[in-house]
């Protein structure tokens, strides 16, 4: 993977159901070549939102880790 710049860090934990891509499509917006854009989120489910936004978006999932209840996603343009 090459070297990203990340441009910010959100934690969307205590988003609800839409939440996260409201405020995710917000700051996906600003990202420029060579930055991404570090998520955190709660669930599964939530993953799985962000996963599809992004490939609708014509973004790129470069990273997705999983910690206990919460996954830690790398998304970059």
């Amino acid at each position: 993977m090459d070297q990203v710049k990340i441009y910010k860090e959100l934690d969307l934990t205590s988003a609800g159901c839409a939440g996260p891509l409201g405020e995710l499509n917000q700051v996906a917006g600003d990202l420029k070549e060579g930055e991404a854009v570090k998520v955190i989120l709660e669930g599964k489910e939530s993953k799985l939102l962000v996963e599809s936004w992004a490939k609708k978006k014509g973004f790129k999932v470069l990273d997705v880790k999983e910690e206990g209840k919460k996954y830690v996603m790398l998304i970059a343009k």
